[in-house]
Formats: structure tokens, C-alpha cells, sequence
């Protein structure tokens, strides 16, 4: 929305958007949520948020969990696992986690990754994954599945 006032005889414009969180729509949005939602969906306005949430270099055996610091389903499109060789981090294999993915079961399912890493070999990585949680598995630790590392989670 945009509004002139008057400045010792000049107009300007003004765009006020504190009457944005104001306004409700029909379906309970904001009027300023919704007008975030269309600049993210036509104005291919990126991730403003996109950054990295965690890095390190695990295998993600079992017991070992790591927290995000930003909900899955507060992600405009998701995670992205960076999976690579270990323990030289190299070797890179991307990986997409919906950001739905929490919305489609009532509790936490376990993902499987096939992982390509050093000499053409794959290796495989199972992973639970909730909201705000990614938790390992004893398959990942076993087998020649620790030739591999989680180094990186993203958000985007």
C-alpha cells in the first residue's frame, strides 16, 4: 500500500507496513503473510532466511541426534543434507528433505539416503527425521555405510 504526505511542501510516498498484520483475510492470513507468500511463489523472491543450520562431520550412528535452530516446516522449501567422504569431507552428494515432511506422518519416519562417495562407491545413511530433530541409526556406522558424513544441513 502506498500513501504520499506532505513534507514542507513536497509530497513523498510512504509505504506503511505495520496496517499489513492489521488486516485478516478470509482464511486467517495476514494481509502482510499473504503478501509474503506471493512475492516467494511469483516474484521468485529467494530464501531470505537460506543459511547454513549445522555443520560438522558425523556419521550419524546410533544415538546421535542434532537440533535445528529452525523448524523444517518454517523453511520456504526445506532442508538440504550435505552428505560427504570420511573422514576427508570431500565428495560432495546433496540431498532434499521436504519441508511436508513432518506434516505427513504422525510420528517421526526414518529416511534412507544412498550416498555416492570415493571410487564410484555409494553408501547408504538412515536417517529419523522430524520438525526440529535428524537422529542416526546403527546401519549407518556398519557396512561400509561410515564412509560417508553428514556435513552440512540448509536451509532454503
Amino acid at each position: 500500500m502506498k500513501m504520499k504526505y506532505n513534507t514542507k511542501g513536497n509530497f513523498e510516498y510512504m509505504f506503511p507496513e505495520t496496517l499489513g498484520d492489521n488486516i485478516k483475510l478470509n482464511n486467517g492470513q495476514t494481509l502482510e503473510q499473504w503478501k509474503k507468500k506471493v512475492d516467494d511463489l511469483y516474484n521468485a523472491k529467494e530464501d531470505e532466511d537460506y543459511n547454513t543450520l549445522w555443520s560438522g562431520r558425523e556419521t550419524m550412528g546410533s544415538g546421535r541426534e542434532i537440533t535445528m535452530p529452525k523448524k523444517l516446516s518454517e523453511c520456504n522449501h526445506g532442508w538440504i543434507l550435505v552428505f560427504g567422504d570420511h573422514p576427508s569431507g570431500t565428495n560432495f552428494s546433496y540431498h532434499h528433505v521436504p519441508k511436508i515432511h513432518p506434516t505427513l506422518y504422525d510420528y517421526t519416519q526414518g529416511c534412507k539416503f544412498l550416498v555416492g562417495v570415493k571410487n564410484s562407491g555409494i553408501t547408504s545413511k538412515y536417517l529419523f527425521i522430524d520438525d526440529t530433530h535428524i537422529k542416526g541409526h546403527t546401519a549407518n556406522t556398519g557396512n561400509g555405510n561410515d564412509g560417508s558424513a553428514l556435513l552440512r544441513v540448509i536451509s532454503y
